[in-house]
């Protein structure tokens, strides 16, 4: 839906996403159909990220062909986060979402930041993280139906082992597996090129390639399937 000042949008059968021009100010909210804790980070992170990218080769469009041209060189926008305080919206530093707490200069209230630290879930370095919780249970379904991109295939790539590669590629292939596995291996001879290659010709010859298929095949030959969490990671 649409409107002069703001925008409704449905994300998928849970989450709505709001956009409100107020002032100079551009506010994006996040919601879902249960309960708050229930949003899926993986999806904030993204709009987030996403938004983020457009807004900023926008602006640095405009400049580029006006006299500020000089001010590509800046960030052409502050990030905030809002937080509800009461009836009104207090905004705080996005770095400071990673605090846990934070207590409002206008209202001297404190306010958990763990929730709406989930715009920037993905902005963790992925060597602060290079193990899952225990108690982690996968990639969620938002990333499973996702198509992987080739930077995240060339992160599992780097992560499997040949015969790993090797196993899931069986699975994954639904034509003639053997004979392009062979094809694969007898024209590149370093680890890393035939894992590539492999998953980049799976996901070519594949009409709707999705995480999900990944993990299933990784689960067929008890692969770690922990491995497409750091992959969704970068």
């Amino acid at each position: 839906m649409l409107f002069t000042d703001s925008a409704d949008v449905t994300i998928d059968g849970e989450h709505d996403m709001r956009f409100d021009i107020q002032g100079n100010r551009f506010i994006v909210s996040l919601t879902h159909k249960d309960k708050q804790t229930s949003i899926v980070s993986t999806i904030a992170s993204t709009a987030q990220e996403c938004l983020t990218h457009a807004i900023t080769n926008i602006s640095n469009f405009y400049f580029s062909v006006t006299d500020d041209s000089h001010s590509t060189k800046q960030f052409p926008f502050t990030i905030e986060i809002g937080i509800v305080c009461g009836t009104d919206l207090c905004f705080v530093d996005h770095k400071l979402s990673s605090n846990g707490e934070w207590k409002c200069p206008k209202h001297k209230r404190n306010h958990k930041t763990d929730i709406v630290s989930r715009w920037f879930a993905d902005k963790l370095p992925v060597r602060e993280r290079d193990t899952c919780n225990p108690t982690c249970p996968g990639i969620d379904n938002a990333w499973l139906d996702r198509q992987p991109d080739d930077k995240r295939l060339g992160r599992l790539a780097n992560d499997l082992t040949k015969a790993e590669t090797e196993k899931m590629y069986m699975h994954l292939k639904k034509r003639k597996p053997n004979q392009s596995w062979s094809e694969i291996n007898s024209n590149k001879t370093k680890e890393f090129d035939i894992n590539v290659n492999a998953l980049h010709d799976w996901k070519k010859c594949t009409r709707h390639a999705t995480f999900k298929m990944l993990q299933e095949s990784m689960e067929k030959e008890n692969i770690d399937i922990h491995k497409l969490c750091l992959v969704r990671l970068i």
